[in-house]
């Protein structure tokens, strides 16, 4: 053992150690095989570190601990001997067979807390079964090699760590320092050198490092070192461009140390170099000054298009503040005077091209409406990620051309000879008990199509006075209030007769009636809503367009009542359009794969790629989210998404030896209509991931 431990103590490194221990091992024992093998207790693997056969040293492996000798070492935790027989004993032990073992001697490598981290095993062609055994010299060179394995471990570990530290400090371009007030010591971490170019920072004392590159005013530095601090507690500093003779905006954060007497010991700290971050705050406080200087209203909303921010010129013309409009959508802001279909075609726009210009109607917070020339443009990150929509409207500095617009407009009578929407929404505003019922024409856009608008017009025309005909009089009064919508009002002390109110305008318009010898037989889907109840933060013009939404999405022609359960499922439908958007963006959404078999044959024949969403647990219906996606304007992004994943499915499918799969994709017509043919993004995509059309099936 005393010729051991020299050849231990003057080794070179572990491998030394282990080498020196096993070749005394063999020289007491002879066994044909010898190892000293590392347990990983996570995996259940055993990795040797050297490996002995027959004297010579060979090529190291790893085994798997179950079923194995080895394994019954780490579960005894003492010296285990097997003089006969081991392959019978352990018959899943492949490398017992391989090495030809008879017999087995494993001691285990236990350091001083009990733990056992491997096994120093001897391996036999032959029983022995007389063979006498040193037991406490064997756990001694074992204890010896288990506490070598535990200082490599823990040095490994220092040397993952040091380097971990340091690259955090090279990607946060920092650097650590430590003066020991006693010894005049000054240690620096190694960026440092890097971070102010000095090629040997050894050489520095703190004070000549702190006045040559940091401060440039000694008065400073003088601060630095001696203004009184609490033991042990953080102070942090900006050192200003301007004020370093380094040229960098630098933050210092230290702390003092003292000694029992109260004298200073150690000063130590971080200096981060934030010269990136400040010019990115001083870009950020111009970009702020020039929107408030601008002379145009500036709104800024996040990812989810809830409001941010707005400058002072914005806040004149919309009437609101900006504290009244923080966290909430834009739509605050709407007339209600434009369709779905214009604002469908505008977020289309803002999505393909990151841009849109046109003219708006927008409503102050007093109710005034007035038009403004509106820009939108649409921000990503690096990776393509949408962090911000910024809009730019024109400021209304010529406010009576502007009344005198809206005055001009408010006495214009439409041509079906109805009230005008703003004298309808005035008498709203002048009578707030009243019901409101919307009624909306299914599918006129087809009247249009096929006939031309001035027939459509004539339709409208008909409509109106029919409507005029049979229900103004002193108790209702009637508007055409959009493209194919009309608006009647009814007093809520005649509720209990708007069911049949209801039954007779859907009786009358719905009957059939001759245009230019054209028979034409109307539709119509009815929403209406009670007076608006004072704490509903909801108007009822709102409730009845919301009640209108939610009859055009049945199947056949409906009616439906505003109610407190619709106005949840709409609230949910706005979280869910806001959660859907994110989702897309950080591709959460899924796929999943339904086989279609083919009934003569009884064999699957294509997949269809079906999108499934999951949030927080709760499965989503795509019944749910993809009508949420029409509306909004996300259901290229979602197609294309869903296209990308299945591109990636097959091309692995393909590389798996699957080459006859083919999957069938949903898109909507409204996507295929933005396409273009000569920069498809579908065909782009198959190309990207080398896929030919004949991959996938594109279904309507």
């Amino acid at each position: 053992m005393e010729a051991l431990i020299k050849q231990v103590i003057y080794a070179q490194n572990e491998q030394e150690i282990y080498e020196h221990c096993l070749k005394e091992i063999f020289a007491r024992y002879q066994p044909e095989h010898c190892l000293v093998a590392e347990y990983d207790l996570k995996t259940k693997i055993a990795h040797t570190t050297t490996y002995l056969a027959h004297g010579e040293l060979s090529e190291n492996f790893s085994y798997d601990l179950f079923g194995t000798p080895c394994e019954r070492v780490l579960e005894d935790r003492s010296i285990c001997r097997y003089p006969a027989n081991i392959q019978q004993q352990f018959p899943e032990d492949i490398a017992l067979q391989h090495l030809n073992a008879e017999s087995y001697i494993g001691i285990p490598l236990q350091i001083k807390d009990g733990r056992i981290v491997g096994v120093l095993a001897l391996l036999f062609s032959q029983p022995i079964i007389d063979k006498p055994l040193d037991k406490d010299w064997l756990l001694t060179v074992g204890f010896l090699i288990g506490k070598t394995i535990i200082q490599q471990r823990l040095s490994k570990e220092k040397n993952r760590l040091l380097a971990q530290f340091e690259r955090s400090e090279q990607i946060t371009q920092s650097c650590s320092w430590i003066w020991d007030v006693e010894s005049h010591q000054f240690s620096v971490s190694s960026n440092l050198s890097a971070m102010f170019n000095i090629s040997a920072p050894a050489d520095l004392t703190f004070e000549e490092f702190f006045t040559r590159y940091i401060f440039k005013c000694e008065e400073r530095f003088t601060q630095f070192t001696s203004c009184a601090m609490p033991h042990n507690k953080t102070r942090k500093i900006t050192v200003h461009q301007e004020q370093s003779n380094c040229g960098l905006e630098l933050e210092i954060t230290y702390s003092k140390h003292y000694n029992e007497q109260s004298k200073l010991r150690r000063i130590e700290g971080n200096i981060k170099d934030i010269t990136d971050f400040w010019q990115l705050e001083s870009d950020h406080l111009i970009a702020q000054k020039i929107i408030e200087l601008s002379t145009n209203g500036v709104v800024v909303t996040d990812e989810n298009n809830l409001i941010l921010n707005m400058n002072s010129q914005a806040e004149e013309i919309t009437g609101y503040r900006l504290r009244e409009v923080l966290g909430k959508s834009p739509a605050i802001f709407s007339s209600d005077i434009h369709d779905r279909k214009f604002y469908k075609t505008m977020w289309d726009s803002i999505q393909r091209n990151h841009y849109w210009s046109g003219e708006v109607w927008n409503k102050t917070k007093s109710g005034a409406v007035y038009p403004e020339n509106l820009s939108i443009s649409l921000v990503q990150d690096r990776n393509g990620v949408t962090k911000n929509y910024i809009a730019i409207f024109d400021d209304l500095s010529d406010r009576k051309s502007i009344e005198s617009e809206l005055l001009k407009y408010k006495n214009e009578q439409d041509f079906t000879g109805l009230m005008t929407r703003t004298k309808f929404i005035q008498h709203l505003e002048d009578h707030q008990e009243l019901i409101i019922v919307l009624i909306d024409i299914s599918r006129f856009s087809a009247i249009n199509n096929l006939y031309g608008e001035d027939f459509g017009n004539k339709v409208l025309s008909y409509i109106g006075l029919l409507l005029f005909r049979n229900f103004n009089n002193e108790s209702l009064s009637i508007c055409r209030y959009g493209a194919d919508q009309f608006a009647l009002t009814w007093h809520k002390d005649k509720l209990n007769e708007i069911e049949a109110l209801i039954t007779t305008i859907r009786h009358k318009v719905e009957k059939a009636f001759s245009i230019e010898g054209r028979e034409m037989h109307l539709n119509i889907n009815i929403g209406y809503a009670l007076p608006r109840n004072p704490d509903s933060k909801t108007h009822s013009l709102t409730q009845a367009y919301y009640a209108l939404d939610e009859a055009k999405s049945q199947i056949q022609a409906s009616t439906v009542r505003y109610s407190n359960f619709l106005e949840k499922s709409i609230a949910r439908r706005h979280l869910l359009g806001a959660m859907l958007k994110q989702a897309i963006d950080d591709e959460s959404l899924h796929v999943e794969y339904q086989p279609i078999f083919d009934l003569t044959t009884n064999k699957v024949v294509k997949y269809e790629a079906l999108a499934r969403w999951t949030k927080d647990g709760e499965a989503i219906s795509p019944y749910e989210f993809i009508p949420i996606a029409e509306d909004l304007g996300y259901i290229s992004q979602l197609g294309n998404l869903i296209l990308r994943k299945v591109c990636v499915d097959i091309k692995e499918l393909k590389r798996l030896g699957h080459h006859d799969v083919v999957i069938s994709i949903n898109r909507s017509i409204d996507e295929l209509c933005n396409e273009e043919l000569n920069n498809c993004s579908i065909t782009n995509e198959l190309a990207k991931h080398g896929l030919s059309n004949s991959d996938i099936i594109i279904e309507i």
